[in-house]
């Protein structure tokens, strides 16, 4: 397969057309409007702006995949959102934790192997799919909130909250396949397969970031819902790929957003 070739990973999509997409693609307007906001409040902390940067990448790379669905546009989502997960804890244990800069260099290169270690277990459950990549860092932002839960309290409150947030968007992402032929409209789920993470700055100044997943949903009728399944097995008999490529976009392996 080649790095042009198109795949189709989500029950939105009906064809090659670039509005095939048209939720999962505006949606990402949000990244860009969310690291434009924030450049304003986290001046001085050039961390928490690089943050900004990334995050406002998150949007245009996943706007390129849900509008070119292709296997180098999927490498260019997922691209991004791998180093805003870097970024985020290296800040975290940094200027939450109080390492010193080495130490939290260490333990942001600890982020691959804890994700090695857990995907096999995550994978073990019935119905996750590729949401299974992205469910280690749920974990890993509430093993920070138990650590700051003495220290800083609102903190160690926030990333709970956000962690809960991904879950339920990893959930939703997960029923996606599942139930795509259940409701009308092309959507399986009221759609959020898209994990929000909103960089926003604590009480103290430091950067943090929490996720957050936005919820559109599209109900039509039953006949636009029997048509919309007469195009998607013709889009697909005609060559438009479902499965995983470079960077694990797909249904059935690999994150993707």
């Amino acid at each position: 397969m080649g790095w042009l070739q198109a795949v189709d990973g989500y029950c939105e999509r009906l064809g090659p057309g670039y509005w095939a997409e048209p939720v999962n693609a505006l949606t990402n307007l949000a990244f860009v409007l969310a690291a434009s906001l924030l450049w304003r409040r986290v001046r001085g902390l050039p961390l928490a702006r690089a943050m900004c940067l990334v995050l406002g990448a998150i949007g245009v790379g996943s706007w390129l995949f849900h509008t070119h669905a292709n296997r180098l546009t999927g490498l260019m989502d997922v691209l991004p959102i791998l180093c805003f997960i870097l970024l985020y804890v290296f800040a975290a244990s940094r200027d939450m934790l109080g390492l010193r800069f080495w130490q939290a260099g260490l333990l942001t290169l600890g982020f691959f192997p804890w994700t090695a270690a857990l995907l096999p277990v995550f994978r073990l459950v019935p119905g996750i799919g590729s949401s299974a990549g992205y469910a280690p860092v749920p974990v890993l932002i509430l093993l920070y909130a138990l650590l700051l839960r003495r220290r800083a309290a609102g903190t160690a409150r926030g990333l709970a909250i956000g962690a809960g947030l991904l879950c339920l968007s990893l959930l939703a992402r997960s029923l996606d396949g599942p139930l795509c032929g259940a409701l009308p409209g092309g959507h399986a789920f009221p759609l959020a397969s898209h994990e929000r993470r909103d960089a926003r700055v604590d009480d103290r100044g430091l950067p943090a970031a929490h996720a957050c997943s936005l919820l559109p949903s599209r109900i039509n009728g039953a006949k636009q819902a029997e048509s919309s399944h007469v195009h998607r097995h013709r889009y697909r008999a005609q060559g438009g790929a479902s499965g995983p490529y470079p960077g694990g976009r797909g249904r059935s392996s690999g994150p993707g957003g």
